[in-house]
């Protein structure tokens, strides 16, 4: 197990970060983009590292989440009780790429990719899994939280 989660953290470690934003080939500069963005950071570096409080911070209080295969997880309790589970059985390394940013008004809609190297706590072998998202967030007092989010595998 140690050599397999050794070659998980290097493979980790290796992997860059790639965020950008493709659709109509501006350059990113507003702030909602930027503060989008930074939201979809922010996301992985608070699932890598198991911060459970920084994850949830980035969740409405109404929010939805449709994992693949499973019911909706309706509210930020239910949406909190998943990670809770999701962090005491895998380690993950998780890299977003964005590949399209809408945002009309208060809303953004958020189109990408990811690559997620898991690693379960029970000694299994660890894995790579792949696959796409849709994440909307909402402008709520100044800061963008994620109110809809779904995903699934390749």
């Amino acid at each position: 197990m140690k050599r397999t989660l050794k070659s998980v953290c290097l493979i980790a470690v290796l992997l860059p970060m790639q965020l950008s934003a493709q659709g109509n080939g501006s350059t990113i500069g507003s702030r909602a983009e930027r503060e989008n963005l930074a939201a979809a950071i922010a996301w992985d570096d608070a699932f890598n590292s198991e911060n459970l409080d920084a994850v949830m911070a980035l969740y409405a209080d109404g929010a939805v989440s449709a994992p693949p295969g499973f019911p909706a997880l309706v509210g930020k309790p239910s949406i909190q009780a998943d990670y809770e589970y999701l962090f005491e059985h895998f380690n993950f390394h998780h890299q977003t790429t964005v590949v399209q940013l809408e945002i009309q008004g208060s809303l953004a809609v958020e189109r990408g990719d990811y690559v997620m190297i898991v690693v379960p706590a029970d000694g299994s072998p660890a894995f790579v899994e792949t696959g796409k998202h849709m994440i909307v967030r909402r402008q709520i007092s100044g800061s963008w939280y994620v109110i809809e989010e779904t995903w699934n595998t390749h």
